[in-house]
């Protein structure tokens, strides 16, 4: 799946061929976008136009078919139009609120995403500029923060399909992975449906080939 890490990062062109691949062959998206007011600034300077306008206009130049498939990361320095112009094309929204505070580039509106109705989910960024890669961390950190309703946290925490296979419920033919903890600490694990960790012990000794190879054979079975 194409991974674009920001307008900042590549030229105009290689984001339109990033997200022409993702329509083309069915994959997810994923993209930093208006992580801090350097991204903004970035985007009026070359193009006129603030991060998801350039999006848009691309979609309706028809430079790239859809932007359904966008996955966007952080978005904190999104106005009120760009929010709306995310909703009506489809993207999804994933905040990285502990790594966003840390770095101090600001705080996402995530009520005004969750409002609007767009698809919003918890991630981490990454080890480099967060404390771990706890969701959930993250999780109660949004909690704390954020002092979410109960219906806002369920629509954090509802189910969603990638490559085709339900990811975040429990149920039949759901890419399910689980951890079961004894106190405090990891002691059985599946990935993907299958037990790879139990009373603290590894079943498998090369747990990313068989992670790679499940994922592998998802998106085979997608393509189909």
């Amino acid at each position: 799946a194409p991974a674009l890490h920001s307008f900042h990062a590549n030229t105009l062109d290689a984001v339109i061929r990033g997200i022409e691949l993702g329509s083309r062959y069915g994959r997810k998206l994923q993209f930093h976008l208006s992580e801090d007011e350097g991204d903004v600034r970035i985007c009026l300077e070359k193009y006129g136009m603030r991060p998801v306008e350039v999006l848009a206009d691309l979609k309706a130049t028809g430079k790239v078919p859809a932007l359904d498939h966008l996955i966007l990361s952080d978005c904190v320095w999104t106005s009120r139009k760009e929010k709306e112009l995310i909703k009506e094309h489809g993207m999804s929204v994933v905040f990285n609120g502990r790594m966003n505070e840390q770095v101090k580039a600001g705080t996402a509106a995530v009520r005004e995403y969750i409002e609007l109705g767009v698809p919003v989910y918890i991630g981490t960024d990454g080890e480099a500029s967060n404390d771990d890669l706890s969701i959930s961390n993250e999780r109660k950190w949004q909690a704390e923060k954020h002092k979410l309703n109960k219906e806002e946290e369920q629509m954090l925490q509802r189910p969603f399909e990638m490559a085709g296979v339900k990811v975040g419920e429990l149920v039949k033919g759901a890419a399910a992975d689980i951890k079961i903890c004894k106190n405090g600490s990891p002691d059985s694990l599946f990935v993907g449906g299958r037990l790879v960790m139990k009373d603290g012990e590894l079943l498998s000794k090369n747990i990313i080939n068989d992670s790679e190879t499940f994922i592998k054979d998802m998106w085979k079975n997608t393509a189909r």
